[in-house]
């Protein structure tokens, strides 16, 4: 644009010069009396006209280019901003719902146990756990020698525990799961599942620990397949066969206050 705009007053200088025979704008200035010269300006403020003519219609084409963007970015903003607002909708909801069954609420009447536990383990499609799913169903090996079938303590609030001999924080709170096994509470069982080691290493870890609570073994993850996870330790609390609440790691308050608040609450509903 600028440079049309210089063309413009150059060519003004330029077609008088050619025609007064003048080198220098300066002697044009002093000789526009003549008529030679006089023709010579018309016909560049002509030029000139037409130049600035075409530099308004390009910024008229300009202008209403961007105030076309500027409304396809409203638009897209405007939708954007509908589609976050749709998705927080959803996501409160959803932790709502989360929310209502961690804190021991009617999750069997929701989920209908009746029919949906224990679940067909031959149709069951393994996935990612979350509050208020029912439990997969398992039988387990103990290392007393007995079995343990979760469907068998529906009536009971079981926590499920998946540990390692090499897990630090594993190793650190199973002597609070001891603590919370002895008490003995009616209508509750505790079951920690071993990570994938051998039963040999299983068996010298729990008789150098003297744990006497259910330890199982899981050496070719038959059972921690149907509960994937990223970190053990892993806990699990289950009331009805309807997963009521989930730790990865070790609670912050510690294992034993964590989880006995949990069950002692999920007895008394």
């Amino acid at each position: 644009m600028k440079k049309k705009i210089a063309a413009a007053f150059f060519s003004v200088a330029l077609m008088a010069s050619s025609l007064t025979g003048c080198g220098e704008l300066g002697e044009l200035v002093e000789d526009t009396g003549s008529e030679q010269t006089q023709e010579a300006i018309q016909e560049g403020l002509d030029t000139f006209s037409d130049a600035l003519d075409s530099i308004i219609g390009e910024s008229e084409d300009v202008s209403q280019s961007t105030s076309d963007i500027e409304n396809v970015t409203g638009n897209t903003v405007e939708d954007n901003a509908e589609a976050d607002t749709s998705e927080a909708d959803t996501s409160e909801t959803q932790a709502g719902d989360a929310g209502s069954v961690s804190e021991g609420e009617s999750a069997a009447d929701a989920e209908n146990t009746d029919d949906t536990w224990p679940v067909d383990m031959s149709t069951y499609e393994i996935k990612v756990l979350s509050i208020g799913d029912p439990a997969p169903d398992f039988t387990a090996t103990l290392t007393n020698g007995e079995t343990f079938t979760l469907s068998e303590h529906k009536s009971d609030v079981v926590l499920i525990n998946f540990w390692a001999t090499w897990c630090g924080p594993c190793v650190s709170e199973m002597p609070e799961l001891q603590e919370l096994s002895d008490e003995g509470i009616e209508n509750f069982e505790l079951i920690c599942i071993n990570c994938g080691e051998e039963a040999g290493i299983v068996d010298k870890f729990v008789e150098k620990k003297k744990f006497d609570m259910n330890i199982a073994y899981d050496t070719d993850y038959a059972i921690g397949n149907y509960f994937p996870t990223q970190f053990i330790p892993y806990t699990l609390i289950i009331k009805d066969g309807i997963i009521y609440d989930m730790y990865d790691g070790v609670p912050s308050k510690g294992a034993y206050d964590t989880y006995k608040l949990v069950v002692e609450r999920l007895l008394k509903n």
